[in-house]
């Protein structure tokens, strides 16, 4: 008796260990499954899917969870961090990267700390180097969601830097904030300088509160 004791308690504490170093645990699904497929396990969920995370929570309509390695999550994806909120039709999380792949028609980022806000149907996010890319013509919001200080930035493609605090815009660029005139080539603002401006072909057209670059890069940097 006392070794059928012993043998529960000492399993309960293996489990109880790897819990704690699991960093996604699910906490509600309707349905689901779990295979041993390749000496891994495999959980297929759906419906109402609750995942809990080390610093926040996922919500998802389903999803085909690696245990200790990735998950794949589908349909009216939300990440909801302490540190910043994700919206998307699927998700990929790569656990051991800290890595998100995120695809839709509207997928959206909005980094708290940063206050910075994009949208668009293609997103990268590597969570622990605080670096995020958006392809297929994305908008970003900096300063958001103040009006009064917004910028917004339209691109072939938008990358941001959390480190650096440098938002970079490829292609076919445009600018526009409540501060622009139509004379203005870079915005008059305190917050915010001109780092690297159109190294390539730079050329600007007079639109109210706006400004066009057709170039190859533009970069601004945050100055908090």
């Amino acid at each position: 008796m006392k070794r059928s004791l012993l043998l529960v308690i000492i399993i309960l504490f293996i489990a109880s260990s790897l819990m704690a170093r699991e960093s996604l645990v699910l906490e509600h699904s309707d349905h689901f499954e779990v295979l041993d497929i390749d000496n891994h396990y495999v959980t297929y969920v759906v419906g109402n899917v609750h995942f809990v995370t080390e610093t926040g929570h996922i919500y998802c309509d389903s999803a085909k969870w690696v245990k200790g390695s990735d998950v794949q999550l589908n349909g009216s994806v939300i990440v909801d961090d302490i540190k910043y909120m994700m919206k998307a039709d699927s998700v990929f999380y790569n656990m051991g990267k800290g890595e998100y792949l995120a695809l839709g028609k509207n997928v959206e980022l909005w980094s708290y700390d940063d206050s910075v806000f994009a949208a668009g149907n293609h997103a990268f996010f590597d969570e622990g180097g605080n670096y995020f890319y958006m392809e297929n013509r994305p908008i970003m919001y900096l300063n958001y969601p103040d009006t009064a200080t917004m910028y917004e930035i339209i691109g072939d493609r938008i990358d941001y830097n959390a480190l650096t605090k440098e938002a970079q815009a490829y292609g076919d660029v445009k600018i526009t904030s409540k501060e622009f005139s139509s004379q203005s080539i870079v915005p008059r603002c305190s917050q915010m300088e001109t780092c690297l401006t159109s190294l390539i072909n730079r050329r600007f057209k007079k639109e109210s509160r706006s400004s066009r670059v057709n170039s190859f890069l533009y970069i601004y940097r945050i100055i908090r």
